[in-house]
């Protein structure tokens, strides 16, 4: 593996990780759009406890259509604030059970557990659909995407930091692993029809790479500049 060669595949490999980050940021966006979506629904969300009065039909409120049961209980609601439409569902306890809402170019679908705590989320926002699962602490675990350059999947810890993302970046599909603060440590990809094992030190910087040029595997040592040290064969 010459030099220059070394050179390509770390810009390379320099683009799919920023696309990833892209991914990433993609997802965080959306989360904020979400948030947002729900604060819009939130004052309809914490009156589901309430009870209508059991003699009352179905009734209809300001700007707000209210179901009950047959108890008296209110089952579902929807209610068009300033935000835009929102659209709650509540179980047989009163607690939160789906909401659906909409805000500006961000429509969101949300799947409650039966302590009312997130669990599930749909969301699109400027033409980026983004899929996310919750533990039971709220933390987001999974989130699945896809953007301009292709789709990605990012895998969080119980923290909520990224640590595993997965991604096509145009036709390079790569795995990145990355380690408690963030930082990318390990990135296995295709790189055209070069498959490449790269290994980064605790500065994100590229020190060991494995490859296959052709039909000759080669393994290259780096500096913290990115210059070989050592290469075999």
């Amino acid at each position: 593996m010459t030099e220059s060669e070394l050179l390509e595949l770390g810009k390379r490999l320099e683009r799919v990780e920023r696309s990833v980050r892209r991914y990433r940021a993609a997802l965080g966006i959306a989360g904020l759009l979400l948030a947002g979506c729900l604060l819009i629904t939130a004052g309809l969300f914490a009156t589901g406890h309430a009870r209508a009065a059991t003699s009352a039909p179905a009734q209809i409120v300001a700007r707000s259509f209210v179901l009950v049961d047959a108890n008296g209980r209110t089952r579902a609601k929807l209610w068009v604030g300033t935000g835009g439409p929102a659209l709650a569902l509540y179980d047989k306890a009163g607690n939160t059970r789906a909401g659906l809402t909409t805000a500006g170019d961000a429509t969101a679908l949300v799947l409650f557990d039966k302590a009312a705590k997130p669990r599930v989320a749909l969301d699109i926002s400027a033409d980026a659909p983004v899929l996310r699962l919750y533990d039971k602490a709220g933390k987001e675990r999974v989130g699945l995407t896809t953007a301009d350059d292709g789709p990605g999947l990012v895998l969080s810890d119980k923290a909520g930091n990224m640590r595993v993302g997965l991604a096509i970046a145009g036709d390079v599909p790569v795995l990145w692993l990355y380690d408690k603060a963030g930082k990318p440590r390990v990135s296995l990809k295709i790189a055209g029809d070069v498959p490449g094992l790269w290994l980064f030190d605790k500065a994100a910087k590229p020190r060991v790479a494995l490859s296959i040029m052709g039909d000759r595997p080669v393994l290259g040592l780096l500096n913290e500049r990115g210059r070989i040290l050592w290469e075999a064969p």
